[in-house]
């Protein structure tokens, strides 16, 4: 499957430079996957969300990249495989009970990467999900509470390049 991915970035007035060098990875403490290339799964809805929050509310303009990622049996799918899921339930389980992360907090960036670092991480690429107080919700009918989310916020993490992002990387906002 081929999906587009939106990339939010500081807008520096340099758009050339961006799409020339873009996409750009983030190797930030608080990544939720792990080091990579971030990008929001087809709705550029949460790229202008992240932009507001990460640049605008301090007073920076932001733009919005955009590329093709292939999404295959190299992508540790969080969001639309559940034996993905599973595994990294049963991993995360397993690091909880082990001393080495007694007392820390273990996210699933941590988890990742630590599966990175043993070299048992066989992915170029994860998507994961999640459900913000700003998905849209509808519900199934009846009494009961359950819904639908049908904007889920959904991330990719690109770890390798080659093979899952396809060129070009063309800003698609601020538009001309």
């Amino acid at each position: 499957m081929i999906v587009t991915g939106y990339q939010t970035l500081e807008d520096r007035d340099n758009i050339d430079e961006v799409e020339m060098d873009g996409p750009f990875a983030c190797y930030r403490k608080n990544v939720w996957l792990g080091n990579g290339f971030y990008f929001w799964d087809t709705n550029i809805e949460w790229a202008h969300v992240w932009g507001e929050v990460s640049h605008k509310r301090f007073g920076r303009k932001y733009l919005i990249g955009s590329c093709a990622i292939i999404i295959d049996n190299l992508c540790f799918d969080l969001q639309g495989n559940m034996l993905h899921l599973q595994q990294l339930k049963e991993v995360y389980e397993v690091l909880v009970a082990s001393p080495l992360f007694t007392g820390k907090d273990i996210s699933v960036g941590k988890v990742i990467e630590y599966l990175k670092r043993k070299g048992i991480f066989n992915y170029k690429s994860i998507r994961s999900g999640e459900i913000t107080n700003q998905a849209l919700k509808v519900s199934y009918g009846g009494t009961r509470r359950e819904h639908l989310v049908v904007n889920p916020r959904v991330q990719i993490c690109v770890i390798e390049a080659k093979g899952v992002i396809l060129p070009p990387f063309k800003v698609v906002y601020p538009e001309d």
